[in-house]
């Protein structure tokens, strides 16, 4: 008998939880939407000893949290007292598409970079730093030496020397077995 009245206990708790929940956003206040179509809201929890208040988002379609934009997310999320007006994301809308523009613009110089780089080669492209690691590490050693002002071939064989004994080095564990 203890067992079921618990379970009713608990099944009304959570339906009465509920209740209140949805009274509380009969009361919801409108504060904006974004392009998307998505509508943002403010209402009070009545479930607290003090009113406390949430946000929320209403979907125009399928709940994606990627589609709110940041200016939106700062306000859910309570890192901004006030809703996003019209004219601030105007503005980040307008930063945002000057941002792309200037990365196009140096995305079309670096080809342009590459292809004359490529053609002075005789068609033949450079080798990549990334996927030669003796290149980078010849290419970190030149570094090295112009800041130390050393010419690169005093120190080459030294570096090789200890790039050999490093990977012929067994891998030992820190931990003792």
């Amino acid at each position: 008998m203890n067992t079921l009245r618990r379970i009713v206990s608990t099944a009304t708790s959570r339906i009465a939880t509920q209740y209140h929940g949805l009274l509380g956003m009969q009361n919801k206040v409108f504060r904006g939407a974004d392009a998307v179509g998505n509508r943002y809201y403010e209402y009070e929890d009545p479930d607290h000893e003090r009113p406390k208040i949430r946000r929320m988002v209403d979907y125009k379609s399928d709940p994606d949290p990627s589609s709110i934009p940041p200016l939106w997310a700062h306000w859910l999320s309570f890192r901004r007292e006030q809703a996003p007006s019209e004219q601030e994301i105007k503005s980040v809308d307008d930063r945002l598409a000057a941002l792309k523009e200037k990365v196009k613009k140096i995305d079309d110089a670096d080809a342009k970079l590459r292809m004359q780089e490529i053609a002075d080669r005789g068609g033949q492209s450079a080798p990549s730093v990334s996927s030669n690691p003796v290149y980078f590490q010849a290419a970190v050693g030149r570094h090295r030496d112009k800041e130390a002002g050393r010419s690169p071939t005093q120190t080459l064989p030294q570096q090789d020397q200890t790039a050999r004994r490093h990977l012929d080095t067994p891998y030992k564990s820190q931990h003792p077995e």
